[in-house]
């Protein structure tokens, strides 16, 4: 499980979904193709479902990224599903959820959040592509 937020605090211009979303989860997404490739496997992102305009929108973002960079070991891009038919996409994002608020300085959650990032996926010493640590827990900007 992964989780990506956006500290908003650093971003220029106006905070368009349109323009953060995809590129979190293209981040996300290059962390991910490190960690399986770094343990020579494949993987597959699996989202819970939000708008068709959006999931439509983040789908040819990260499959056009996925094509172009030749991150085979990532199986079909993107692939959708619905928290309330598959409880382990719930359990993932209520723990992102706690993960966002945490980044964005939200106290009440802070106990909660602290017991829950010892799930955290890392590698010390390791980069992805971005030239940032690769951890399953991360921020954009």
């Amino acid at each position: 499980m992964y989780s990506v937020t956006i500290d908003k605090a650093k971003v220029s211009g106006t905070l368009d979904e349109n323009r953060f979303v995809p590129l979190m989860i293209q981040r996300l997404a290059a962390r991910f193709h490190d960690q399986v490739r770094s343990e020579d496997s494949t993987g597959m992102i699996v989202l819970d479902w939000s708008t068709h305009q959006m999931d439509e929108h983040v789908t040819r973002c990260v499959s056009s990224m996925v094509a172009t960079q030749k991150l085979h070991e990532l199986v079909g891009g993107v692939t959708y599903g619905s928290s309330h038919a598959l409880p382990p996409l719930q359990v993932a994002d209520l723990i992102a959820s706690v993960m966002r608020r945490d980044a964005e300085g939200q106290p009440h959650i802070y106990d909660l959040a602290t017991e829950l990032k010892a799930l955290e996926f890392k590698i010390d010493g390791y980069v992805d592509s971005n030239g940032f640590a690769v951890s399953s827990i991360g921020k954009v900007f």
